[in-house]
């Protein structure tokens, strides 16, 4: 219970340093196609087993210095949207500890969707900003 809540002051504080974008780029060239299509090999990847999220990190991907994608399969509800941004938020907060002369923001560009095998599967794309 103690690390629950210290998790959660973490996430609170976390979130005091995140830029958010209230409305989604609908515009934008960010999209799955192009992102299988042009995005390569990740400079860092992870899989978080008890969320089923995989978790990309790209550099130069699709015009964004550096790209956090987020993917995983089910429903696009707001409870996902906001579990996902968290895990984003602490991808941030993971990063700002490892590089100490530092802090790491995420801002939302877009969340792109598609099919798989049968599975509504869903991507949102971070891009992750370095503040000295």
């Amino acid at each position: 219970m103690k690390k629950l809540f210290i998790a959660i002051i973490v996430l609170i504080f976390s979130a005091c340093a995140t830029t958010s974008n209230p409305g989604l780029v609908n515009k934008s060239p960010l999209s799955v196609k192009r992102f299988v299509a042009t995005c390569g090999t990740p400079a860092e990847s992870y899989f978080v087993q008890q969320l089923g999220v995989r978790v990309h990190r790209h550099k130069n991907c699709m015009g964004v210095d550096d790209l956090l994608s987020l993917i995983w399969a089910g429903e696009l509800t707001q409870n996902n949207i906001d579990g996902i941004s968290l895990l984003a938020i602490m991808y941030a907060t993971h990063l700002s500890k490892v590089d100490a002369e530092a802090s790491y923001l995420v801002n939302l560009l877009k969340i792109d969707s598609f099919t798989q095998n049968g599975l509504d599967t869903h991507v949102a794309f971070y891009k992750i900003k370095r503040k000295t």
